[in-house]
């Protein structure tokens, strides 16, 4: 099966990404951090997001789930109307 065109995940959507009840969880020396809990929201075309916050607050690791670069320790990211684990990594690739 070819690969589809990654701009064809956003075709009729109106919202192109999306997360629903994302978390994220790191063990530590026998600790569990939680990085990321119960992150829910939308990003519709011509939107602009910001992310904000103090050095270890969980920037950059939001941003690796949101690409596929991390998988979530819980929850679903959408790109299009296709879940990011229903995209194989050439596709993911082409959203980064």
């Amino acid at each position: 099966m070819k690969d589809r065109d990654c701009t064809s995940l956003f075709t009729g959507s109106s919202a192109p990404l999306a997360c629903s009840s994302v978390a994220l969880k790191y063990t530590f020396s026998k600790s569990e951090s939680t990085i990321l809990d119960d992150l829910t929201m939308t990003a519709s075309r011509g939107d602009f997001l910001a992310v904000a916050g103090r050095s270890g607050s969980g920037k950059t690791s939001l941003l690796r789930v949101l690409y596929g670069m991390q998988e979530p320790s819980n929850g679903t990211v959408w790109w299009g109307d296709r879940k990011l684990t229903e995209l194989n990594e050439k596709q993911r690739q082409k959203l980064r």
